[in-house]
């Protein structure tokens, strides 16, 4: 290990970069492993993640491998790809594409092999490279920011652009009942602004007497779906009780609002707009108290 350590050629810090974003890497193996565990039952979490470390591993053997070689063979290749890389990333933001029945439109397919891959994933090689490239080309050169501008920090700046519409996000979506109610209030807008599509029904309880809780929620769930703009192509639902709805491929996971956002997104969404409709009858049935314990048994 020391002689390959002393071996290495090149910036450290750059080959310090790598290793970091090697490590990572390994969140959004673990993120994407819920898809593939919990949904196409396809695996274990650790393995994913031990799989994920082997081929590590054998990226950075290729690296050190292809590092020896002189870089002046490589010099080109990022000018060249660069473009290529921008019109990939561009295309794939107008395709939707699906793996096995889970939205996977970070990934296109290659025409006529039927190979996917990732664009997001090859862009970030050529940034690195392009970057690279750049550093020694301006290692004995004194420059200001303006002038690295164009060369730099235009073509990072368009392949960060590119991606970043499909890797939606927020730090605090979780399980609606493990957040505070003033945090749900700042994701409830957050995530009406968002996302692709969502919908909102209620059950009376006139309906509910007369075909039980789990069919009322059940049927709430279908309700909602029914208004969203878009059909989904499969339905992944928070616990373990489910009917079909319009034999739409579907998936019950236990415990879904703390493995998923998207289920994190609607026990929110579900959560802000009931409690805002007992605030609202509050003022009807001041004595009930349901602006403060909105319902739900309480000491009072």
């Amino acid at each position: 290990m020391i002689a390959l350590l002393k071996n290495l050629k090149g910036d450290k810090a750059i080959w310090a970069v790598v290793a970091l974003l090697a490590l990572f890497s390994f969140l959004p193996v673990y993120s994407a492993s819920t898809n593939l565990v919990y949904v196409l039952e396809k695996g274990t979490t650790a393995g994913h993640l031990i799989k994920h470390a082997m081929l590590l591993f054998l990226g950075f053997g290729i690296i050190y491998a292809v590092h020896r070689i002189p870089a002046h063979y490589f010099k080109g290749l990022s000018i060249i790809a660069m473009p290529i890389v921008l019109i990939l990333l561009a295309y794939t933001l107008t395709v939707e594409t699906n793996i096995g029945g889970v939205r996977a439109n970070r990934w296109i397919q290659i025409p006529f092999v039927g190979v996917n891959f990732q664009t997001s994933t090859l862009a970030a090689v050529i940034l690195m490279v392009w970057i690279a490239r750049y550093l020694t080309k301006i290692k004995d050169v004194k420059i200001t920011f303006k002038d690295s501008l164009l060369p730099l920090w235009l073509p990072t700046a368009l392949v960060v652009l590119l991606i970043l519409p499909e890797n939606f996000s927020h730090p605090f979506l979780n399980d609606s009942k493990q957040i505070s109610e003033k945090k749900r209030a700042e994701l409830k807008p957050f995530i009406e602004q968002n996302a692709l599509a969502f919908g909102v029904s209620f059950i009376w309880q006139q309906e509910v007497d007369e075909i039980n809780v789990l069919q009322a929620s059940i049927t709430g769930m279908h309700r909602a779906i029914e208004t969203l703009k878009i059909t989904p192509e499969f339905i992944i639902v928070d616990g373990n009780k489910f009917k079909n709805y319009k034999n739409i491929p579907h998936k019950t996971i236990v415990k879904g609002d703390a493995k998923f956002q998207s289920i994190a997104a609607a026990s929110i969404l579900a959560k802000t707009y009931r409690d805002a409709y007992m605030v609202k009858i509050h003022q009807e049935y001041p004595m009930y108290n349901w602006q403060k314990n909105k319902g739900y048994p309480t000491k009072e």
